[in-house]
């Protein structure tokens, strides 16, 4: 689960600025909380409201960032990389320093501190650590990375059995390799090192409006519950589906003898991972995976179920199905893998194509009949205001973002305010403007075209 996330000198955000899951000392809603230990509980929700371009969505994207230099050691070097990842702009300085991220996080029953620099200029990582919390110890260094313009990278490890030919090699490789992470490596074999690793890789997922899951239905079919738990969502948000069905067909039959070089080229893919998503022919979405009992090779594909006017079902192909459909049927993955994988989703814009009632609603059957239940988290932004409702939410879990006269996004908890009452009209105080995170011009209705 996610503690805290820092950054500096990244997109719209030039200070340090913090985000964190932390619970605060309100009674509302104890079910939210996920106890860590006597003294820190974690929100498994939290919501970030603001007016477009506030940098709501470069928060998340820095902590994409992250992810992805650990999921991939020749990331910052592609060109998927420049267009994600750049300096603090409107300050010259900025463009000198580098980008300084830190994460604070919890797995296997450890908290974690990961530490990484970035520079912009050279695109190189100069300096990463890794750290682990002891009730009784305190912080235990498990390796240290430093790698100054001109120098050799000097890596320090503290991990078990490690030979000095190890630590020479991790020097060698990563002061040639500086652009690449110490965590994306296979060097180390140490349990808090995977520990880590898998947090990035397998717990933490993101959803941005361009991005779209193809793996839904081998998400739906790991559980019998996850898809009825879909078809519940699906059914309440009143899409003309009466439900989701998955076929499963294997993958001679599905493609064909005549393709064997692709199916040739899943088998491979499926001994690397556990599924496979690609498209057919005729553009639909697929998922191959391998059978754990038989070892054979099936195709999932997921349709939507409607009924005719006379009550009988027919099967549509999901690209036949609204734009609002397929937005939810994305957010499926986040509603079903926080709650029952233990998964961290982020979840840009999460308004985008559906009405913000539907929305609300949702999350309100997520919060109040399953949430604790829940063994992950789910992190939402938005700009608009449909979530800023205290029957249904804590205030600690409300942040709000805006973007000072600098062109520097800020971000605060509604929780820094005093004295703000649980009965007290939040969305009301909100749109006023009395906590920030909204658009203003000088006065509503005065904007002239001449100024």
């Amino acid at each position: 689960m996610l503690i805290k996330f820092e950054l500096e000198n990244f997109r719209s955000f030039n200070s340090p600025k913090v985000f964190h899951a932390i619970q605060r000392n309100y009674k509302r809603f104890p079910e939210h909380i996920y106890k860590i230990n006597d003294d820190l509980g974690l929100l498994k929700v939290s919501g970030i409201y603001g007016g477009n371009a506030s940098g709501k969505t470069n928060l998340f994207k820095g902590l994409f960032f992250v992810k992805k230099l650990v999921e991939d050691p020749s990331f910052l070097t592609k060109m998927e990389c420049s267009k994600l990842f750049y300096p603090f702009r409107l300050n010259a300085e900025s463009q000198k320093r580098p980008s300084r991220f830190q994460i604070d996080f919890y797995i296997n029953h450890t908290i974690y501190v990961y530490q990484i620099e970035v520079d912009y200029t050279t695109q190189n990582i100069i300096f990463e650590s890794l750290k682990k919390v002891d009730e009784n110890k305190g912080e235990i260094e498990i390796f240290l990375r430093n790698q100054y313009p001109g120098e050799e990278t000097k890596i320090t490890y503290l991990g078990r059995d490690t030979q000095l030919q190890t630590l020479n090699l991790l020097n060698d490789y990563y002061t040639k390799n500086s652009n690449s992470t110490v965590l994306s490596s296979d060097f180390l074999n140490d349990p808090d090192f995977e520990n880590a690793k898998s947090w990035f890789i397998h717990k933490t997922q993101f959803l941005f409006p361009v991005y779209k899951f193809m793996d839904i239905a081998y998400i739906l079919s790991l559980d019998p519950n996850y898809l009825k738990l879909a078809n519940r969502i699906i059914k309440f948000s009143k899409t003309g589906i009466d439900k989701l069905k998955i076929d499963k067909i294997p993958i001679n039959i599905y493609l064909g003898s005549e393709n064997i070089d692709i199916i040739n080229f899943i088998k491979r893919s499926l001994e690397k991972k556990l599924f496979h998503s690609f498209k057919d022919s005729n553009e639909n979405e697929c998922t191959a995976v391998k059978d754990q009992t038989d070892g054979a090779i099936y195709i999932l594909k997921l349709n939507a179920i409607h009924l005719d006017q006379d009550g009988n079902e027919v099967e549509f192909d999901l690209d036949q199905e609204s734009r609002g459909t397929v937005v939810l049927l994305n957010l499926l993955p986040a509603l079903i893998l926080s709650y029952g994988e233990g998964v961290n989703y982020f979840i840009d814009e999460i308004n985008r194509s559906l009405h913000p009632i539907l929305i609300r609603e949702i999350l309100a059957q997520y919060l109040h009949n399953d949430i604790e239940k829940a063994k992950g988290q789910l992190f939402f932004n938005s700009h608009e205001d449909f979530m800023i409702d205290e029957t249904i939410i804590r205030q600690d879990e409300i942040w709000l973002m805006e973007k000072g006269k600098n062109g520097e996004s800020d971000l605060f908890p509604l929780s820094d305010y005093k004295n703000v009452r649980y009965d007290l009209n939040l969305r009301k105080n909100y749109l006023d403007g009395k906590f920030g995170g909204v658009p203003f011009t000088k006065e509503p209705g005065k904007l002239s075209l001449n100024e």
